[in-house]
């Protein structure tokens, strides 16, 4: 009897020895996986718009990627160290074709930030007017309508071979058919719209 239990003590024993190697080599191929994964994911950025862009190095025999910009959590980072870009990549509002209920929320949410910057409480009994005249600031909706204005100027002024004449300018694919409802407002639409009362004729505006 005590001979049997000490066999199966060392049967035990070795079970147990096997089964740590395997969870030891798999442990080490999941972390050399893990490793591989962040080099794979590892950039180098250099933030400065004064020294020279630096090469690419080699770590631990892998080639990490020099890049001008990197998105850090929903950040555009720019080796300019400037915001233009991610600015202009989260608005880009002149391209935008706003309803009528999006741009009242617009407004309502310019407005909504207008008041905690100057500290206004929805107890003080202050009307959105005011606070307009105050900070002499016109409403998000109207600063939309005018980048459109602006970039219907670019796209008048461009050239016919400019990819943005050949996107406006282009007829829909053949098989493309309008869906079913009320017809949808167009970008176009609402530019003209905006010209229109401004007293400016839309053939002025022909691209």
């Amino acid at each position: 009897m005590t001979r049997e239990v000490e066999r199966l003590e060392s049967s035990l024993r070795d079970d147990l020895a096997s089964l740590s190697n395997v969870t030891s080599e798999a442990n080490t191929s999941r972390q050399r996986q893990r490793d591989n994964d962040s080099w794979l994911k590892t950039k180098l950025q250099s933030l400065s718009d004064f020294l020279d862009e630096p090469v690419c190095p080699t770590i631990r025999g892998e080639s990490v990627e020099v890049v001008q910009c990197f998105n850090y959590l929903g950040s555009l980072i720019t080796s300019d160290c400037k915001s233009d870009h991610d600015i202009k990549r989260r608005v880009g509002a002149e391209t935008w074709t706003l309803t009528k209920s999006l741009a009242q929320k617009l407004d309502a949410f310019d407005t909504q930030c207008l008041k905690r910057i100057e500290g206004i409480r929805w107890q003080d009994f202050i009307s959105n007017e005011s606070i307009r005249l105050t900070t002499k600031q016109v409403p998000l909706s109207a600063r939309i309508a005018k980048q459109r204005l602006t970039f219907l100027g670019h796209v008048a002024r461009a050239t016919p071979t400019q990819e943005v004449i050949k996107l406006t300018t282009s007829d829909p694919d053949p098989s493309w058919k309008r869906a079913e409802g009320r017809p949808r407002g167009r970008w176009e639409d609402q530019v003209f719209n905006t010209l229109q009362e401004l007293g400016v004729p839309r053939s002025d505006w022909t691209v």
